[in-house]
C-alpha cells in the first residue's frame, strides 16, 4: 500500500500487537521480508516511526529495516522491538541497518524484553557506530539479560560510538556499580549522556567521585537515594571544570539545598561553573571545593546569612 507514496516525508506506523487473550499470532519474520522494497520507494522520507512490540519477529527484525540506506533524506528513526524474541546472533545486522540511511542525525531504538545480553548489546554498539553523523541516539536495553561478565565487551564497544548525546537505559538487568563505573568512563567523549540503571544492583552514592570526575555533562538515574550533604568528599576543580548538583527527574530546576532531593537522580553538569548563580549552595551541599570571588577571597558555601569579621551583615545582592 506504501509503494505509491514516494513523496512520503513523515510516515507512523503503529503496528503493536495488543492481544491480552493471545488469540493473534503477530508478525512473524517472513511477513516483513518484503519491506526492503518499499523502502527503495520512499527515497523522499524524513522522520520514520515504527513499532512492532510484541511480534514474532525474532532474528529476523533486522529484515523490516533492510533497505534503509536508500532513504537519503531520513533523519530521524524511532523503532521499537519490544518482546519480539532478538537474540545475540541478529545484533549486529540490526545495528547496521538501524544506521544505515546515509543522513541519519538522531535514533531512538528500544529492545526491551529482547534476550541480547552484554554481547548482543554490544555488537549492537558496533554497527551503530559506522554512522558518524549521528547527534542524537537512545537506546533502550532494559531486561535484556545484561550480566557483570559481559559488561567489558559492552564498554569497548560502547567507546567505539562517535560523540553525541546518549541516552542508555539498562534498567532491570544484572550489573553492579562497578560495572556502570567502567561504562560511564568509557563514555566520556560523549557530548552529553543519561544513563539509567533503575531495579538493578548500581548504588548511586558509591558513584559521585566518578561522576566528578567526568569531562562530560552526566546524568544518573538509580535506586538508591541521593547522598546526605556532608557524605561526598571535595572535588578537584582542576578535574572537574563544572559542578555537581542534583536535578528534578521531570526536567525541571535543580532541587533547592535545603529541600529533598528525588531518589536516586544524580547529574553531573558542565554547563555551569562553580560559583555561578545558583551554584554556591549546591555547591555546598555536594561538597564541591568553594567558589573564589574576583578578589580572591573564597565565597562562602553557606550562601550568606552571618556576618562578616568586621561585624558588617552580608550585602543581600552579593
Amino acid at each position: 500500500g506504501l509503494l505509491g507514496c514516494r513523496r512520503l516525508v513523515d510516515l507512523s506506523l503503529d503496528l503493536r500487537l495488543d492481544d491480552d487473550k493471545g488469540a493473534l499470532q503477530g508478525i512473524s519474520a517472513e511477513g516483513v521480508g518484503g519491506w526492503s522494497r518499499t523502502w527503495r520507494r520512499l527515497g523522499l522520507v524524513e522522520q520514520v516511526r515504527l513499532q512492532l512490540d510484541c511480534n514474532r519477529l525474532g532474528d529476523g527484525a533486522a529484515c523490516s529495516l533492510k533497505g534503509l540506506e536508500h532513504c537519503s533524506r531520513l533523519r530521524n528513526l524511532t523503532v521499537s522491538f519490544v518482546g519480539n524474541g532478538i537474540s545475540r546472533f541478529a545484533a549486529h545486522a540490526l545495528g547496521q541497518h538501524l544506521a544505515a540511511a546515509p543522513v541519519l542525525e538522531n535514533l531512538d531504538v528500544t529492545l526491551r524484553l529482547n534476550d541480547l545480553g552484554a554481547a548482543g548489546a554490544a555488537q549492537l554498539f558496533m554497527g551503530i557506530k559506522s554512522r558518524p553523523s549521528l547527534a542524537t541516539v537512545r537506546i533502550d536495553l532494559s531486561t535484556c539479560g545484561i550480566v557483570d561478565s559481559g559488561v567489558g565487551a559492552l564498554a569497548e564497544a560502547l567507546g567505539g560510538l562517535p560523540p553525541t548525546r546518549l541516552t542508555l537505559v539498562l534498567d532491570g538487568n544484572q550489573i553492579s556499580t562497578a560495572s556502570a563505573r567502567r561504562l560511564l568512563l568509557r563514555l566520556q567523549k560523549m557530548h552529553s549522556l543519561t544513563m539509567s540503571c533503575a531495579d538493578t544492583a548500581v548504588c548511586g552514592r558509591e558513584l559521585q567521585d566518578t561522576l566528578a570526575r567526568m569531562s562530560c555533562p552526566v546524568r544518573l538515574v538509580t535506586d538508591s537515594p541521593p547522598p546526605s550533604p556532608s557524605g561526598p568528599p571535595a572535588v578537584d576543580r582542576a578535574a572537574c571544570p563544572g559542578r555537581t548538583m542534583l536535578e528534578d527527574p521531570a526536567g525541571s530546576s535543580p532541587t533547592e539545598a535545603s529541600g529533598s532531593a528525588p531518589p536516586g537522580e544524580f547529574v553531573r553538569s558542565a554547563a555551569a561553573p562553580v560559583g555561578a548563580p545558583g551554584g554556591g549552595p549546591r555547591a555546598a551541599e555536594l561538597g564541591v571545593a568553594a567558589a573564589v570571588e574576583p578578589g580572591g577571597e573564597p565565597a562562602s558555601a553557606g550562601g550568606g546569612g552571618a556576618a562578616d569579621g568586621a561585624g558588617h551583615a552580608p550585602d543581600p545582592a552579593a
